[in-house]
């Protein structure tokens, strides 16, 4: 015949279980006030006198944005009756830029290597800063508007391709690209 299991008391084996865990946990207790209790009684200035400290350096950081508007330019250089230089204009763009540094600078550069046809521009009218006058499109990167004052700036761009009567009619692409930048 099998014998039946007998009923077990859970509470009771859960207390017994827990039993050592909590007589640790009392007697870590008790040695933590002893010693908290034996260093107040010897030293009571310790405790009020306890500080901390640490520094907290508080800095803001750079701003630097720079933002063209007006979209891509075509510029078409008429042919001039006697065969002799043209010129075709465009001031459709503009720049605006923020800054919270001093000492800054907007340079600008082209992408096409060796241009035949010169392409300059000009920041016109700003306010914010100094333009340097009309620069020939490279490379390079060029300055064309130099110190800055801290906070918001802007100026209308005019652009103008120049070409001779004998020039060949076929496209040159420029990217053109803008650089908010330390002044150097």
């Amino acid at each position: 015949m099998a014998t039946m299991p007998r009923p077990t008391n859970l509470r009771r084996t859960e207390r017994r279980a827990n039993r050592p865990a909590t007589k640790l946990r009392f007697a870590r207790a008790l040695a933590w006030v002893a010693a908290l209790a034996a260093g107040v009684a010897v030293t009571p200035s310790i405790q009020a006198d306890a500080t901390a400290s640490h520094k907290v350096v508080v800095r803001v950081e750079p701003i630097s944005a720079l933002t063209l508007e007006g979209g891509d330019i075509e510029l078409a250089v008429p042919q001039a009756p006697d065969g002799g230089p043209a010129s075709a204009a465009d001031e459709s763009c503009s720049l605006n830029w923020m800054t919270n540094q001093a000492g800054q600078k907007i340079t600008v550069a082209s992408s096409l290597g060796d241009p035949q046809l010169p392409l300059t521009v000009e920041a016109v009218s700003a306010q914010g800063g100094s333009a340097v006058g009309s620069v020939v499109l490279g490379q390079a990167a060029q300055d064309l508007v130099v110190g800055l004052s801290r906070g918001l700036g802007h100026c209308g761009l005019r652009y103008v391709a120049q070409a001779s009567g004998l020039d060949q009619p076929a496209p040159e692409v420029h990217v053109v690209t803008y650089t908010l930048t330390d002044l150097q």
